[in-house]
């Protein structure tokens, strides 16, 4: 249980029944398309296309009765939460995704959209900057979001040790 401040009002853990699918496909250079190009500069646009598809629900693992939490799953479908999205990069520089989110129970029912954009330096490392859409409930703005990573693969910089 999560207790709060006042003892008599607590929740159960979220527990939630995942099930969906994910289909993913590469576009690879061939032997001889980039035979002349540093296998450094090979690796940062590898693969040369990709496309991802997915498909997410989750049903709650419980239930308000209304005076308590049965630990149950919730096949009603009032609170389910549905979402399938797709993404497509082009030389691994260029991400394009568009989505949709359904929460019934937040009057959530809208499209998600972004795109990224990110530069590697081989294996050794990279960055990325990514900014999307999501929906919010009825009535509200949809809400925007940005994000930055940056990484370091140390094996690959100290040699493949």
């Amino acid at each position: 249980m999560i207790v709060h401040v006042d003892a008599d009002q607590s929740d159960p853990m979220p527990t939630v029944y995942l099930s969906g699918w994910a289909l993913h496909g590469e576009v690879l250079a061939g032997r001889n398309l980039l035979e002349n190009v540093p296998m450094w500069a090979r690796d940062a646009v590898a693969p040369l296309m990709a496309f991802t598809a997915t498909w997410q629900t989750m049903v709650p693992g419980h239930r308000w009765t209304g005076t308590d939490y049965e630990y149950v799953r919730d096949d009603s479908g009032a609170f389910d939460e549905e979402g399938w999205g797709w993404e497509l990069s082009l030389l691994n520089i260029m991400h394009l995704r568009r989505g949709h989110v359904k929460v019934p129970y937040g009057d959530i029912d809208g499209d998600t959209e972004g795109w990224g954009l990110s530069l590697q330096a081989g294996r050794w490392g990279g960055v990325r900057y990514d900014k999307a859409t999501v929906p919010q409930a009825r009535g509200l703005p949809t809400v925007e979001r940005e994000g930055w990573q940056v990484w370091v693969d140390l094996v690959e910089v100290a040699g493949g040790i």
